[in-house]
């Protein structure tokens, strides 16, 4: 989703730029002429770049959740030093595995500059890769594929939803001033199967659903302290995303929002005030003494939405610094009310 603001100040203009810098690339001002496959790939004249996939496995009885995010941020000034040890541009991967049954959740995080082949990506199609951790679009199929020393994720997956762009036709405000904005769509559903290794054992996951998000922009400064995400596949094949960026004080702002696609393939664009977002159930982490809202209830009135997101586990913690100290949760959740089915909630700053 949004890894916006807390992530985008603190990460893409700290680690190599002032402003004037930032100032070089381009900005999420103007509706695009979008075009696919080739807008999948990367964009490099925008400072900062995600491609993000989360998703419930099935494998038999066993129900596994996963996340696997690529962050591209670029250097451009460090260009001039003409070196291969000093790149245009650094990925950052996060990879989880959220295993139910045995109430473990496997994390980890890469970080590589795009020298000697050891990270990239495509500007033409979906292809990124980082160290073991890859996602490309071959055909008509996405092949995402990780592997970490306990874990090893292999998925082949096709498109089950149409491409829905979030915001104003794919441009979505973050903020009051002209740029604080991303370009940003939405594939709700890719469905397909593969394999998971876990300590050395493998299952066939006979089931994938898995979510996608992209989005690229170039942005300064933040107006928010975090924001809280929600992902969600209902029953009935329809999806819903919405997320709620809080000011200073933990408020909603008039720039939280969301995109409803019912099961026939209709957009429908969420402001603020359509959104009611409630926490219900809190947990502390013993790692970083954080407390995160875990469960909650969303309400949307005009579409007639009253849920419950409940996390599978409640440990789903990224507590990870190898490029800056944010930590974050991020995990599976299942779905309740007047609505059925399975989530990603992603809670940020706090």
């Amino acid at each position: 989703m949004n890894k916006i603001y807390i992530m985008i100040c603190l990460i893409t203009c700290s680690i190599d730029c002032g402003i004037a810098l930032c100032d070089d690339y381009e900005r999420a001002i103007d509706m695009r002429a979008w075009s696919f496959p080739k807008d999948h790939g990367a964009h490099p004249n925008f400072k900062t770049e995600w491609w993000y996939f989360t998703g419930h496995l099935k494998s038999g009885t066993k129900i596994y959740g996963f996340e696997l995010t690529f962050f591209r941020f670029a250097n451009r000034d460090l260009t001039e030093l003409e070196s291969a040890w000093t790149p245009d541009q650094i990925y950052l991967t996060h990879f989880t595995i959220t295993d139910e049954s045995e109430s473990k959740f496997y994390k980890y995080e890469k970080v590589n500059r795009h020298s000697f082949g050891l990270s990239g990506s495509s500007p033409n199609t979906l292809r990124v890769w980082n160290g073991s951790y890859g996602v490309e679009l071959i055909g008509e199929s996405i092949e995402i594929k990780a592997s970490s020393p306990e874990t090893k994720l292999e998925l082949f997956l096709k498109q089950d939803s149409p491409i829905v762009l979030n915001g104003k036709e794919g441009l979505s405000p973050k903020g009051s001033k002209s740029g604080q904005a991303s370009y940003y769509y939405t594939i709700p559903r890719l469905v397909g199967d593969g394999t998971l290794t876990l300590n050395g054992k493998s299952v066939t996951i006979n089931n994938a659903s898995v979510w996608m998000d992209h989005e690229f922009f170039t942005i300064h400064e933040s107006e928010h302290q975090g924001w809280d995400w929600f992902a969600v596949q209902f029953e009935d094949k329809s999806s819903l995303m919405v997320y709620q960026l809080r000011d200073q004080n933990g408020n909603k702002t008039n720039f939280s929002s969301g995109t409803y696609l019912d099961k026939n393939g209709k957009k429908l664009i969420l402001k603020a005030d359509d959104l009611t977002l409630t926490p219900i159930e809190y947990w502390k982490s013993n790692k970083t003494g954080i407390t995160y809202p875990i469960t909650w209830n969303i309400k949307i009135p005009k579409l007639g939405i009253d849920i419950y997101t409940n996390p599978t586990l409640r440990n789903q913690e990224l507590a990870l610094a190898k490029l800056i100290n944010l930590n974050y949760w991020e995990g599976r959740s299942t779905v309740t009310g007047t609505h059925k089915g399975q989530a990603y909630v992603e809670l940020v700053g706090y």
